[in-house]
């Protein structure tokens, strides 16, 4: 019998029978070197303990065999001892390890990837139809063991607040059901968003769309994804942290291991810190505040397509045997090979048959929520802690690629904010109907421009053409909402200004909760808004309706005289007379907006040959405002006179062969005469040379770089002097480089202000794959860079994930580089992506490069190479093989401003310079005679507090009072005091960041009230 023996032992995963009497399914494996035969097994279990059972007759040959026995609970050796007749054969002793209790949660999901697949807007109707089908799938499992009932997760909300807004009445109640039931969960956030680009407001905004349907209709959200884009705004766990999310599980895809084995780079973070135990794993990811929420990376599991799961087993005892903790895993699946696929019922049908033959691994029909509240019982005590961003290197420099809709879609985050402010001042004011919808739906515009998807799947032919109009039109009609909002806001509150006497008045605001001083730039000619309104109008001949735009008007133009500078400037309050001056805009590369349009209407004759000369685009008013109140306005008149007022002495632009000199109290710039180069930026009070002479690129440099590493400079540029009067002057340099045949950049100083202006406009021919940046050598030896990220304030590398790569970095409104003796802050209007320290290759992984470079390879950043301070703002870039574009071309405009000081500044200082050059001082004419009510100065809302940023002021979503979310940029508690002016005061309480009430009140005494924000904290409140 010597001819039987024991090959292999293999236990299996499968373990059945009821729990408290549990046996595992074991493969033995057994030689037979003669004739079929008659044999036993018996194992020998702990504590003396054994089993037997008979196996088939053997055939010869090797063979394999089920045996089921008692599963143990502790690792032990069991004996297996082959018997034939009553003859021992062979023996095989095992180290037993306890089976797994595999409780496996397939969460169906549709990766909602818009755009990439097919046209945007048509891919909005599939997701209607997948959910539709959703309806009928649940139905038809309803009654199936409740494991196994058709269950899925709606990966964003943006397709399920569609489905609901778009479907019958009886298909909206019964998807309502699915998600009160939990057969459908709905996450939190809007979309998978390129969240390093999203600005700080509208960053929270990406929680409405799912808040609005949880309060109007009773829905759990408990958890969020974020998929396809590696990469996380460390603003994005502040807002999951604050809107009480327990779980946050990213797809975070590893681009950088695709392609050939020479192309494969390292992960965009460090794997083994971040998951020490191997993956998928999780750890606490702490928001700037203090506050964690759960992350669980589900890398190298899940992802099935086949409903069937073929070789799903093995897949699990692969991680058992690389040491997977837990019982408990989430296990992505989908219902197609293809982003945006369709739901599909036959994981349900899998899950019941699994589960009639097997009681562990047990399959769940599952959603994040039930996953979440199965996985925290195994959450140790010991499990990792870690703060900071992960600064994606794809899809933010990607958005460059689009520079000229990325540009908008920036400054509208800004404007937004001040929409925003102001609408809430003119309803509380004035008691006009606040645009809430508008509003809403401005925001939703600006999330749908961030959203990741940039373009299709192949970026070349008519489908990528139309995928990138219709991701632009969302940048441009978010801007056109705001522009709409902001411009009725303010006619409305200067149209009811007590005006004294008859003829064209200017009212500034500010929709910052402080009063300042500020440039103030204004067209003579408003641009008209992008709605109009219906109005009744009785004439002699009767009544009729006549649109006007303004609510109840058209734009005020002032009339050619006035256009002319036949004016006295007087500020109406004080009857001080204001400097000012006309700055022409004649050609259509100016450094402002909309210049190309500007110089061809101004140059018009009238319009429709009936209407008013457009002269008044071609100039800018320009003046200083001063003391503008906290969230308010100062009025001035257009008074007319004879002739233009002899202007008063202002900066200063001097010229010889040599040298083009531009200087105000503050600074002297000098560029070369022949070449164009910037020679020296002094700060006259500190006595300090902002350019580094040792930079390898001069300031204002446009670099030019080739897909495989060629750099391109800029050629000689020629200097001429631009504006010059009583408040402004400023030089122009004009030039061209590889693949931008035009460049002109225009520098700006302004009388009395501590503050440089830089405006780039470029034409950019449509050559393929390069990318431009901007520079700004400036000289800080031993620099420590600070910047505002979204809803944060980092340090770059130390407030970073572990292993974080940071070529290119998003900021939002400020970069400081400083050291003990000196600081420059540094803001950026229109681009959001910079370098800082150096100009470094790039890290875009090969999923998205078209050509890869042997730059590409390289270790991340350390912060010794951040040692200079040196900033270089990334302004285009094309080298995308996939969803990006890879050629753009057009005019293109960038607006910088920076500022020196003395010593390190600190954080709450250059947050208020930053939101202060993000947010200008806004215009509007009037001609009053509105039933006048209001003051000519006034203030509504001010801020008191070291570091406090107003985020918004609007209207509560459920139209109970006001919202006031404040943030505290700085490192140390901190109390607002906030003096409200919106209306008397009932009561203030704490509540959510999308504004769920939590009870807490705040004492109130009259119009004042104080809000203890925590370090880095966001806290909204609720006004009534």
């Amino acid at each position: 019998m010597s001819s039987l023996s024991i090959r292999r032992v293999c236990p299996t995963i499968f373990l059945t029978g009821p729990e408290e009497h549990l046996r595992q399914r074991v493969l033995l494996t057994v030689a037979n070197g003669g004739p079929a035969i008659s044999a036993r097994v018996r194992v020998e279990l702990p504590g003396g303990a054994w089993e037997e059972c008979s196996l088939a007759p053997l055939p010869p040959g090797e063979s394999t065999h089920d045996l089921y026995f008692e599963a143990l609970e502790q690792p032990a050796r069991v004996m297996f001892t082959l018997l034939a007749s009553a003859e021992v054969c062979d023996r095989r002793e095992v180290l037993w390890q306890p089976p797994r209790r595999w409780r496996v949660h397939l969460v169906q999901r549709s990766h909602h990837d818009v755009g990439y697949t097919d046209l945007a807007s048509h891919v909005l109707r599939q997701h209607d139809e997948f959910l539709g089908s959703v309806i009928e799938m649940a139905a038809a499992t309803r009654h199936f063991p409740d494991d196994a009932q058709f269950r899925v997760v709606v990966e964003q909300a943006w397709s399920l607040d569609h489905f609901l807004r778009h479907a019958p009445a009886e298909r909206r109640a019964r998807m309502l059901a699915l998600l009160r039931s939990g057969h459908v969960e709905l996450t939190a956030l809007f979309g998978n968003l390129t969240t390093e680009i999203c600005g700080s407001e509208s960053l929270v905004r990406a929680l409405y769309h799912a808040s609005r349907i949880r309060r109007a209709h009773g829905i759990p959200i408990l958890t969020a994804e974020h998929n396809d884009v590696p990469g996380m705004s460390w603003g994005l766990c502040q807002i999951l942290t604050e809107a009480g999310i327990r779980l946050f599980c990213p797809a975070l895809p590893r681009y950088y291991s695709w392609g050939s084995a020479d192309q494969q780079l390292p992960s965009f973070w460090d794997d083994a810190r971040l998951f020490p135990q191997g993956q998928p794993g999780a750890f606490w990811w702490e928001a700037p505040s203090g506050k964690r929420v759960l992350l669980y990376d589900n890398f190298g599991v899940g992802g099935d397509v086949r409903p069937a799961l073929p070789g799903l087993a093995e897949r699990l005892a692969e991680l058992a045997e690389r040491g997977y903790p837990f019982s408990a895993i989430r296990w992505p699946v989908a219902g197609g090979a293809r982003d945006n696929a369709p739901y599909v019922e036959g994981y349900a049908h899998t899950a019941r048959e699994w589960n009639e033959r097997w009681t562990y691994p047990r399959l769940i029909c599952s959603t994040n929520a039930r996953f979440y509240a199965d996985f925290a019982r195994e959450i140790p005590d010991d499990l990792p802690v870690f703060r900071g961003e992960l600064p994606g290197q794809d899809y933010p420099i990607g958005a460059t690629s689009t520079a000229a809709g990325t540009a908008v879609s920036r400054a509208t985050h800004a404007g937004l904010q001040a929409a925003e402010t102001l609408a809430a001042v003119a309803t509380a004011a004035t008691g006009a109907t606040y645009p809430a919808e508008r509003l809403f739906a401005a925001y939703e515009d600006v999330l749908w421009y961030d959203e990741h998807t940039w373009g299709h799947h192949f970026p070349c032919g008519p489908t990528a053409a139309a995928a990138e109009l219709e991701k632009s039109v969302h940048a441009h009609r978010a801007a056109a909402l705001t522009h709409d909002v902001l411009n009725q806001a303010m006619a409305r509150l200067a149209d009811r200004v007590c005006l004294e006497g008859d003829g064209f008045h200017l009212v500034v605001f500010n929709p910052l909760p402080y009063a300042r001083t500020g440039p103030v730039s204004t067209p003579m000619r408003e641009f008209d808004n992008c709605g109009s309104t219906l109005v009744p109008v009785d004439d002699k001949e009767g009544s009729y309706l006549r649109g006007v735009l303004l609510g109840d008007r058209w734009h005020a133009h002032p009339p050619a005289d006035l256009v002319a500078g036949q004016f006295d400037l007087i500020e109406v309050a004080t009857g001080e007379v204001v400097p000012y001056q006309l700055v022409e805009v004649t050609a259509p590369d100016e450094t402002v907006p909309y210049a190309p349009q500007r110089a061809g209407l101004g140059h018009g004759s009238r319009r429709y040959g009936l209407f008013e000369i457009p002269t008044g685009l071609r100039r800018d008013l320009r003046f200083v405002a001063t003391d503008v109140p906290a969230c308010g306005y100062r009025t001035y008149r257009l008074a007319p006179r004879e002739a233009p007022p002899t202007p008063s002495p202002g900066p200063v632009v001097r010229r010889t062969p040599a040298v083009m000199e531009l200087e105000n109290e503050f600074y002297r710039v000098r560029l070369c005469g022949e070449s164009g180069r910037f020679l020296s930026i002094l700060d006259k009070e500190l006595g300090w040379e902002l350019l580094d002479p040792e930079a390898p690129h001069a300031f204002g440099d446009l670099l030019v770089r080739g897909p495989l590493g060629d750099e391109f400079r800029p050629g000689p540029a020629r200097v001429e002097q631009g504006a010059s009067g009583a408040v402004c002057a400023s030089v122009h340099r004009t030039g061209s480089a590889h693949g931008h045949p035009g460049i002109r950049q225009t520098v700006t100083l302004y009388r009395g202000l501590k503050r440089i202006d830089f405006a780039v406009r470029v034409l950019k021919d449509p050559t393929p794959l390069l990318d431009a940046h901007l520079a700004f050598p400036f000289r800080v030896e031993d620099a420590r860079f600070r910047y505002e990220g979204a809803l944060s304030v980092m340090t770059p590398i130390h407030d970073f994930l572990p292993g974080s790569y940071s070529d290119t970095l998003a900021v939002q409104s400020w970069v400081r580089a400083g050291n003990d003796e000196r600081s420059v802050v540094w803001c950026s209007r229109d681009a959001p992506m910079v370098s800082l320290g150096g100009l470094w290759p790039g890290y875009v992984s090969p999923a998205h490069r078209c050509v890869v470079g042997e730059r590409a390879a390289h270790p991340p950043l350390t912060p010794e190479a951040l040692r200079q301070g040196w900033i270089y703002s990334n302004l285009c870039a094309n080298n995308f093989g996939t969803n990006f574009s890879v050629s753009q071309c057009g005019s293109l405009l960038f607006r910088y401003a920076f500022t020196s000081c003395r010593g390190e500044v600190a954080d709450a200082d250059a947050a208020r310079f930053g939101r202060e050059v993000a947010l200008p001082l806004e215009t509007i004419f009037t001609e009053g005679g509105k039933a006048p009510t209001l003051p000519p100065v006034a203030g509504f809302l001010r801020l008191e507090g070291d570091g406090v940023t107003l985020l918004a002021c609007k209207r509560a979503e459920d139209d109970r009072g006001w919202i006031l979310r404040l943030w505290n940029v700085t490192a140390a508690p901190t109390t607002a005091q906030v003096c409200f002016g919106l209306g008397p005061i009932r009561g203030v309480a704490l509540t959510s960041i999308v504004e769920e009430d939590q009870g807490e009140a705040l004492p109130v005494e009259r119009d004042r009230f104080a809000v203890p924000l925590p370090p880095r904290g966001v806290v909204t409140v609720r006004v009534w």
